[in-house]
């Protein structure tokens, strides 16, 4: 879900329903802590999938604000356009090889997930790379709702199926083959 509400916020920044300021970048900060949360509780379980997740996406939702946050305090220069956009690049390219991943697992709605949410990062990279904003915010704004959404609404079904003992909400489950 919180991966849904950063995703949610970006898309809303890209489609300039408020600027993507201090209030947001916090936002993602602190959600970083979170998700290094999960990566350590996925570590300690020993989850590979779960550290493999939270991991890569904890180091993006507290390396992205604070490149912005350091160059703010005239601590580093601020990242070029290149850096911000090879970041995002890379991330969606870690995002899309989890999702060759998730095609082993029976939640089909994750692996739609894990494929938008790599072509919306890497559509994110290539705005500040490529200097096309008025082409690409648009649709990385549109996207970014529809996958932002789409995660909010796999984590509410998860917890409301959990508690409700079988499956009320639908999340796309493919029988497993054995």
């Amino acid at each position: 879900m919180l991966l849904g509400w950063i995703v949610v916020l970006f898309a809303l920044a890209h489609l300039e329903v408020f600027p993507l300021s201090t209030m947001t970048l916090v936002t993602v900060f602190f959600t970083g802590f979170g998700f290094l949360l999960c990566t350590y509780i996925g570590f300690k379980r020993g989850e590979l999938f779960l550290f493999y997740v939270f991991g890569p996406v904890s180091v993006f939702t507290l390396g992205f604000p604070m490149m912005n946050f350091l160059a703010k305090a005239g601590i580093m220069p601020a990242p070029t356009p290149d850096e911000i956009g090879w970041f995002f690049c890379i991330f969606a390219l870690w995002i899309i090889a989890l999702a060759f991943v998730t095609l082993k697992t029976p939640v089909r709605s994750e692996t739609i997930a894990f494929f938008l949410a790599g072509i919306l990062f890497f559509i994110g990279g290539l705005i500040p790379i490529t200097g096309e904003g008025d082409l690409l915010n648009p649709i990385f704004g549109v996207l970014g709702l529809i996958t932002g959404l789409l995660l909010i609404y796999i984590g509410y079904a998860i917890a409301y199926n959990f508690v409700a003992g079988k499956q009320v909400l639908p999340l796309m489950i493919r029988p497993v083959k054995k």
